[in-house]
C-alpha cells in the first residue's frame, strides 16, 4: 500500500490530517532535537580569545578545533531522551526552535502539494493544533492561543 491510499484511508480532510500530524509533532521534535544536541559540542572562551566561525563536518573536526561532546557514548548521544541531552542548558529553546521548524516545515510543504483551499484548511489547523499540541511542554506556556501562526510565538 503507497502512502497516498494510506492517507486516503487513514484521514478524510486536510484538517484531520493537520490533527494528526500534530499529535506526533512532540516525538519529532523531542529526536530532532536530540540529534542537534547530542552532535554538538561546547568550547570554553577565554576574555582575549578572537570570535572565529567555523563549519564543522565531522566530530574528529569539532574535537581538533577544541570543542568537547556533551557525551562520547553513542548510546547516549543516539537517545534523544536520555538524562545528559535534557539537562544541556539549550535543550528547551532548541526543542522550541525544531517544533517551530517543523510546523513551518509542513505548512510550507503543503502550500507547494495541496490544492490552495486545502493547503489553507491544513495550515490553519496545523498552526492550532500544533499550538493545543504544546501548549505546557519543554518552555511552551501552559495556554494555546488559535490566533499564533507557530508553537514558537505564543
Amino acid at each position: 500500500m503507497g502512502l497516498k491510499s494510506w492517507l486516503a484511508r487513514a484521514v478524510s480532510n486536510p484538517s484531520q490530517y493537520a490533527e494528526r500530524f500534530a499529535s506526533r509533532l512532540p516525538k519529532m521534535a523531542e529526536q530532532l532535537t536530540g540529534s542537534i544536541i547530542g552532535f554538538s559540542g561546547h568550547r570554553k572562551i577565554e576574555p582575549n580569545d578572537i570570535p572565529t566561525e567555523a563549519a564543522i563536518e565531522s566530530y574528529f573536526e569539532m574535537q581538533l578545533l577544541g570543542y568537547k561532546s556533551i557525551s562520547t557514548d553513542l548510546a547516549i548521544i543516539m537517545n534523544p531522551s536520555s538524562h545528559q541531552i535534557l539537562n544541556e542548558a539549550i535543550y528547551l529553546r532548541t526543542y522550541q526552535t525544531v517544533a517551530s521548524f517543523l510546523c513551518m516545515y509542513a505548512d510550507n510543504t503543503a502550500q507547494l502539494v495541496m490544492k490552495p483551499a486545502n493547503a489553507e484548511k491544513f495550515g490553519h489547523t496545523l498552526h492550532v493544533a500544533a499550538a493545543n499540541t504544546f501548549a505546557g511542554r519543554s518552555g511552551f506556556p501552559w495556554f494555546a492561543s488559535g490566533s499564533v501562526k507557530t508553537p514558537l510565538l505564543i
